[in-house]
């Protein structure tokens, strides 16, 4: 019963971040220029993300060098390459559009993977997977 509550929490914040992070962008464009805004955004959050588990790493008696093996760093950069160039899209779209457009833009991905998969890489969603891809359509 714990585990219910604690996902339940962390599903609802999740949504309140999710729903607040593009007013709060909109806003912060009023300030800053997109790219030195998600250079503090995601540098902020890089940090925090390697502080957690190097703690994590380091209470479990392990070494923080498994963060800097080779794969690991490639992996890692290309990853951020190809999230970077998305967000710095979406945040430069932002400028010309209001927030509400925007979140509805970019939360279509949402429906368009799936149909995407199925026709490109023949990949075929199963009937509960078409019946949440129909409601998130809606």
């Amino acid at each position: 019963m714990k585990r219910d509550g604690f996902v339940a929490v962390a599903a609802l914040f999740m949504l309140l971040s999710g729903g607040i992070s593009f007013p709060l962008v909109k806003i912060g464009l009023g300030y800053a220029d997109t790219l030195p805004l998600l250079a503090v955004r995601f540098g902020t959050g890089a940090a925090t993300i390697f502080l957690v588990f190097a703690l994590r790493e380091w209470r479990r008696g392990g070494s923080v060098r498994a963060f800097f093996a080779p794969a690991a760093v490639r992996g890692g950069l290309l990853c951020g390459l190809i999230c970077g160039a998305g967000m710095i899209l979406q945040v430069a779209g932002l400028q010309y559009t209001t927030a509400a457009k925007g979140a509805f833009i970019n939360n279509l991905y949402a429906v368009l993977i799936p149909v995407v998969g199925a026709i490109f890489f023949r990949v075929r969603p199963d009937r509960r997977a078409c019946a949440g891809l129909a409601g998130a359509a809606v």
